[in-house]
């Protein structure tokens, strides 16, 4: 599910079409159908919801909260799933969640905040880059 902050609402497909590296998935709308790949899930997640943003909606998923990160490990194994932490303490909460599964919307973010969140728990300055598409 997307959203945007009047209300519209649009329902997305999301289809894993890949095991790999590289993975990809496949996201159809009412405007049509996408495939984005990367070296993780959490890659192409993060490709579709920069289109997203782009067009005025926010991701209504676990992937798109400000309070989860992910760790070698994770991308290992395909990067679908992500630690939560804890942005007062820095500290991660011991939770695992699947990026795909739903969220509301209250606790989402763009990614320019997604990404100055991860940021800010990880300590380490934000040079700027840039995701390819």
């Amino acid at each position: 599910m997307a959203s945007d902050t009047r209300g519209k609402r649009e329902v997305l497909r999301i289809v894993l079409s890949s095991m790999g590296p590289p993975f990809r998935i496949e996201v159809t709308r009412r405007s049509g159908s996408s495939t984005y790949e990367g070296g993780a899930y959490f890659i192409c997640l993060a490709k579709l919801q920069r289109d997203m943003y782009e067009e005025g909606m926010l991701l209504c998923c676990q992937g798109s909260r400000p309070d989860i990160t992910s760790s070698s490990m994770l991308k290992a194994s395909g990067g679908r799933q992500m630690y939560v932490f804890d942005p007062e303490t820095g500290e991660l909460t011991g939770e695992l969640v699947d990026i795909f599964a739903p969220a509301p919307y209250e606790a989402v973010a763009t990614p320019d905040e997604q990404r100055a969140a991860f940021f800010a728990f990880s300590g380490i300055e934000d040079r700027g880059w840039q995701m390819p598409r």
